[in-house]
């Protein structure tokens, strides 16, 4: 901050014998500061403020002494004097006028008037003199006028003008209203000879009386008189005082011959002038003082507030009113005000701290990173005085440049150490590093650069430019650095070889792009420019200095305001693009471009065959027609069937170009396929018109005339034009489609038409389609007429029972006795209508219902799952997989219905086993409270949420969502340190729509995540027991995914189990296998042909520590004992290899002999179906005891599993399947 002068006129002495002297006593400003009015003597100066020149002659002989006092009227329209000769003149003022100037009221007082004040408010004039006070009223002809006890010299009216204050030669110091009533009356020993209030802000809202008194000191009063604080002190006698319009700082001149810039709160900011006798009055505009001195000077200076700011990432700081820093956010625009109460020096951000540089202090402020509100709070104060023309902050260290040297302090202000160099230091880039390890590079007036180290004593030197330096930034990588010299040019270095590779003149500032490593932009005075790596560069006009560069935000500082101004990057993309450079076009175009560009980008790339690339751009726009649009044509690529003509064209039709497609289309002898984009568009006559003239040939001409009149048909119903539909139906003999036409539109006569009309051989279905409109609409007479036309006395029985007349379906029945069946199954469902579930499913059984018994437990399943009470739903889906299983006949031999039911059971015992699992993923996000909480919780929720996910994969669950499973998954892989994991999770729910309250969490840990390793900790990575090949958290199936063995977990908390299924010879009987692996071991004729096994554990000594080594899979000749079984695995293994199916483990008697009851388990479902397969499975780690369900398969951890027992006594899954059982009785005994 710096003052300069403006213009002075100098008042020449008058006559020795003369009693009026050059000496100006008071000036004042117009409302809008473009006029500056001083009166010397008896004479008013009338200025130009900017210029200093007069605007019209000096006006005398109005009043005949000398002007004490002048003032201006807030709205500029009058102004006041005040003389010796005992008189206040009013004048009226029109600055448009040249100026007009002419006296409109006077009068008098009983002495000299030697003070006067302007109402802000009402434009009322309270003067005062020497042996009274007066108050002028505008548009009033009396004046009110009283004595007073003392010479009054000052006075001063509030801002709102409700207050007055004046002050005398005895040191007395009057309040009053605006009707002049005594508020207060203080006395001091000492004259008070200037005073004035404080403005009302925002931030003040009480008026503040502020007196300058003869004993070099300033007081504050409020209205009721009471002072405020101490005085204080100055080192000479104030003579004017005056705040600026906004109150933040206060002027003072005196008997020191200074003017001098205070805040508000009094802290000094800065010497205004010096003169060389006492300044009488002074004046404050924004940015511009006025000033009069004793010897006949009046002088007007600018305040140049310097631009003191400081830019990191997207956090802006700058000084304003001098004191004051304010920290904006170029990204959010919030913004915080940090009060320092000093002038402010220098500023500097690094990360979570800002440094404030004050004259005689350093103030240290901090906020927390993941702080969204930007709260900054005072860590630390520094009173050290530190001369440093530059300042700069990072994690545990301040540097300060101070000429040619830059100094090293710690933040408890010591200094640390101190690099000299040869020239004046011009300019330091902070490049950060580790904390006490950052660096920096040093720009000279030499033209030297130098890269220093917090922990490095010694400088580096980089280059040599032999110009001064101006500016430096270095790259994202610092590969590269761009250095602005006095000359004004522009010059990129590579720091690899230090040799020059792009050079520009008239450049004034310039930045890296902080995401982009070869993204620099810079600025001229009136151009900005920006360049990608060696393209030419881009400009725009845009006036100001580049200072930061952020993804597609470029921020320019232009007069001292910093903008944001956003980039496009979408011209650098197409030279990519031009190039064929499609990784770096996507790289740009990530710092910011329109949806339609990664449109094109990622049109382009599938063109090209870049599938990566168009995947992440039609990703990233979520443009799912593209994306199904890509699978395909991956898919084609690998058959080596890509077609780029149908490519292009499927792509013009997606974008709407429909004449470009059927173009691209047609040339690629693909006129079928355009020919179906305009069925598509419903556009028959162009299709028709493809019909005719290219595809002709290949079809016959009425076949292909009569599809099209079909479909223009379904065109004219879907348009509202139902019965031209309908006859177009009729023409090409579709009645089926007519019949549903005049259903859908419920025109009964039409129907009842049809009925009568068609033939009952020939278009049974169709009358039957009738009847059931009949039926329908309770036309009961119509479809009794239907049926009786097609002797269907079993759609008559249904009549009676739809019509639940049950009585009349049972005479009916027993004249039929071949329909009595039929009645059964409708009354059965007729009581699962009353609610009657338990006769219903007894009902149901017992006709053979199986599929209604299913249908009902589907139905209370369902419930379940809207009332999300998930365990139950698993529960009831359980039981319907086992109804499925109970209906299979024979599981070796299966028939057609056979392998129908045994699927519906594993899809229904997956949907049960993902609904259990899902429950535990449902508590821990809904619930507000969660029962547990821990290492061990968030590892249950991570396995639940996992093996969930597995299973149900891309596949959609009533109930099940897969934003929960994700955010669940997400929220603990990020605690358990499975980064890779979480990162996946959190792109998956990129594709979902989540609620609104997660957003800002997965925003964020979004962001954060990317900070962290893309891995997964070991322990999270679940390892085969079968080939010990360790997997990802995420596989398809709960598989292997390099053996394809199915995972068993626990049910309660899903760990991974060690367990490996395997089969028996077919000649092995499960009595016999129980016989086997109960037999005597000692008597076990031992394997001696089979060689060691390895699990993939290898021992091995290091000194006197014993180290286990796990490999990836098990190989032979390991050092582990030997075992039959693990030989048998390892021979599988080796088959395993070179297939990629799955191969079961099969044993004979020898190694089941092996085999120990222990370590062996089962599952047993011959319980609902006698010839089901029984499942073996045997446990790689036996001293984890398990615990397997004999109702449901289910496995568990022994520990796990009696907790539960002990407090529900059921099953945790099936909980008990005889509470289904309940008393029989035959539902059908009418």
């Amino acid at each position: 901050m710096k003052c300069s002068e403006l213009w002075t006129e100098i008042i020449p002495k008058n006559d020795p014998n003369s009693n009026i002297t050059n000496q100006v006593w008071s000036c004042s400003f117009n409302n809008d500061g473009s006029i500056l009015l001083a009166c010397v003597g008896d004479a008013i100066l009338v200025y130009d403020s900017f210029t200093g020149n007069l605007v019209n002659k000096a006006i005398r002989g109005g009043q005949k002494e000398q002007i004490n006092c002048i003032k201006f009227s807030k709205d500029g329209k009058r102004f006041a004097t005040a003389s010796n000769d005992k008189t206040v003149w009013v004048w009226s003022f029109d600055v448009n006028k040249n100026p007009k100037l002419a006296p409109e009221v006077k009068y008098s007082h009983t002495d000299k008037v030697l003070c006067l004040a302007f109402n802000p408010l009402t434009h009322q004039i309270f003067s005062g003199g020497a042996q009274d006070y007066a108050l002028w009223t505008p548009d009033q002809q009396s004046i009110e006028k009283s004595k007073f006890k003392d010479k009054i010299i000052t006075c001063a009216w509030s801002w709102d003008g409700l207050y007055l204050g004046f002050g005398t030669m005895g040191g007395i110091i009057g309040i009053r209203n605006r009707a002049l009533e005594q508020l207060a009356e203080i006395q001091r020993s000492f004259p008070i000879w200037c005073m004035d209030w404080t403005p009302i802000t925002p931030d003040y809202q009480n008026s503040v009386l502020v007196v300058g008194v003869w004993e070099q000191s300033i007081a504050h009063y409020n209205i009721q008189g009471q002072q405020l604080g101490s005085d204080k002190k100055l080192t000479y006698d104030p003579i004017d005082i005056n705040f600026s319009t906004q109150g933040e700082f206060l002027l003072v001149s005196g008997t020191n011959n200074k003017c001098t810039l205070y805040t508000r709160e009094g802290g000094f900011l800065i010497d205004v002038a010096t003169k060389n006798d006492w300044v009488w009055n002074n004046k404050l505009k924004p940015l511009h003082v006025a000033l009069t001195t004793n010897d006949g000077e009046i002088s007007m200076f600018k305040i140049q507030q310097l631009t003191v700011h400081a830019l990191e990432g997207d956090k802006y700081a700058y000084r304003d009113n001098l004191t004051d820093i304010v920290v904006q956010s170029m990204s959010s625009n919030q913004r915080i005000r940090l009060k320092c109460k000093e002038l402010v020096k220098n500023i500097s951000i690094y990360k979570d701290k800002l440094a404030a540089h004050l004259t005689e202090r350093i103030l240290i402020y901090g906020t927390s990173s993941e702080d969204s509100q930007m709260k900054y709070k005072l860590h630390k104060r520094i009173v050290k005085k530190v001369e440093a023309h530059i300042l700069e902050i990072v994690s545990n260290h301040l540097i300060a440049c101070v000429k040619n040297k830059v100094q090293l302090y710690q933040l408890s202000g010591d200094l640390e150490k101190e690099w000299v160099f040869d020239s004046r230091v011009n300019c330091i880039k902070i490049i950060g590093g580790m904390p006490n390890k950052e660096g920096a590079y040093v720009g000279l007036k030499n033209g030297q650069i130098f890269k220093i180290f917090v922990d490095n004593s010694f400088p580096i030197p980089i280059l040599n430019h032999n110009i001064s330096i101006k500016n430096i930034d270095a790259s994202q990588k610092r590969k590269r650095l761009a250095v602005v010299d006095k000359n004004s040019n522009l010059t990129v270095y590579d720091l690899s070889n230090k040799e020059q590779v792009f050079q520009e003149m008239n450049i004034v500032s310039c930045a890296f792009n902080n995401n982009f490593d070869d993204l620099l932009a810079f600025s001229s005075t009136d151009t900005t420019f920006i360049r990608c790596s060696n393209h030419p560069p881009l400009s725009q006009k845009i006036s100001g200095q580049v200072v930061g560069f952020k993804a597609n935000k470029l921020f320019v500082l232009n007069d001292n305001v910093m903008s944001t101004i956003d980039v496009s990057m979408t011209q650098t993309m197409i030279k990519y693009l031009e190039r064929k450079e499609f990784q770096s076009a996507y790289e740009i175009s990530l710092l910011g471009v329109t949806d339609q560009d990664f449109l094109y980008l990622g049109n382009e790339a599938l063109i090209a065959t870049q599938f990566a690339i168009a995947r992440k751009c039609y990703t990233r726009i979520k443009k799912l027609d593209f994306i199904y649009l890509l699978e395909k044509a991956e898919k084609d690529f690998k058959k080596n069937t890509f077609v780029e003509g149908f490519y292009q064209g499927e792509i013009y039709a997606l974008q709407t170009k429909f004449y470009e497609a059927e173009n691209a289309l047609t040339k690629s002898n693909l006129a079928s396929q355009a020919k179906e984009m305009w069925i598509i568009l419903k556009e028959f006559d162009k299709a028709m018109r493809i019909t005719d003239t290219v595809i002709n040939f290949l079809i016959p001409a009425d076949a292909s005339r009569k599809d099209l009149l079909i479909q223009r048909a379904e065109w004219e119903v879907k348009q509202g034009n139902w019965k031209k539909g309908g006859e177009l139906y009729i023409q090409a003999e579709v009645y089926k489609k007519a019949i549903e036409v005049y259903v859908t539109n419920n025109f009964s006569e039409g129907i009842v038409e049809v009925c009568r009309n068609a033939d009952a051989e020939t278009q049974r279905k169709e009358i039957e389609q009738c009847a059931a409109y009949f039926k329908k609409a309770k036309l009961h007479q119509y479809t009794k007429e239907a049926y009786l036309k097609l002797q269907d006395n079993k759609a008559l029985l249904q009549l009676n029972i739809d019509l639940e007349k049950w009585d009349e379906a049972m005479t009916l029945a027993k004249a039929h006795p071949e329909f009595m069946e039929i009645v059964k199954l409708p009354y059965a469902n007729w009581l699962a209508k009353q609610d009657r579930y338990e006769e219903s499913l007894k009902a149901y059984r017992k006709i053979g219902k199986h599929d209604m018994a299913t249908k009902m437990l589907y139905n209370l399943s369902q419930n379940a799952v809207f009332e999300k009470r998930f365990s139950d739903a698993a529960l009831f889906t359980w039981m319907i997989a086992t109804e499925h299983l109970g209906l299979i006949r024979n599981m070796k031999a299966p028939t057609p219905e056979d392998i129908e039911n045994l699927m519906k059971f594993y899809q229904y015992r997956d949907d049960a086993e993902i609904y259990f699992a899902y429950s535990k993923v449902q508590s821990f996000v809904d619930e507000p409270f969660l029962p547990l909480s821990g290492h061990a919780y968030m590892l249950n929720i991570f396995n639940a949420a996992r093996f969930a996910i597995n299973k149900l994969g891309n596949r959609q669950l009533y109930g099940v969502q897969h934003s929960y499973l994700y955010y669940s998954l997400g929220k603990v892989s990020k605690q358990l340190e499975g980064y890779k994991t979480a990162r996946i999770c959190y792109e998956k729910l990129a594709s979902y729509k989540i609620p609104t309250e997660w957003s800002e969490e997965i925003e964020l840990s979004t962001l954060l995540i990317r900070s962290k390793p893309y891995s997964d900790q070991e322990s999270l990575l679940p390892i085969c027991n079968r080939c010990y090949n360790q997997n990802p958290a995420l596989t398809e199936g709960n598989r292997c995914s390099s053996c394809m063995h199915q995972f068993q977990n626990c049910f309660i908390s899903f760990e991974n189990l060690p367990l490996v299924e395997f089969k028996l010879d077919p000649k092995i009987t499960h009595k016999r296998f129980i016989e086997l692996i109960n037999s005597d071991k000692s008597k076990t004729q031992p394997n001696k042909k089979k060689k060691k096994a390895n699990d993939g554990w290898q021992e091995s000594h290091q000194g006197d520590q014993q180290v286990l080594t796990f490999n990836n899979s098990p190989q032979k000749g390991g050092n582990d004992k030997s075992s039959p079984f693990l030989d048998k695995l390892n021979e599988v293994f080796e088959i395993q290899q070179t297939t990629q199916e799955y191969i079961p483990v099969t044993l004979d008697e020898n190694i089941v002999s092996s085999l120990s009851i222990d370590e062996v388990y089962w599952v047993d479902y011959t319980k609902y179906c006698y010839t089901a397969e029984i499942k073996y499975y045997k446990s790689m780690l036996t001293d984890i005891p398990l615990k397997n369900c004999q109702e449901c398969g289910t496995f568990y951890i022994l520990d796990e599993y009696e907790f539960e027992i002990s407090k529900t006594q059921k099953c945790p899954f099936c909980r008990s399947v005889d509470e289904r059982a309940g008393p029989q009785k035959d539902v059908f005994d009418f």
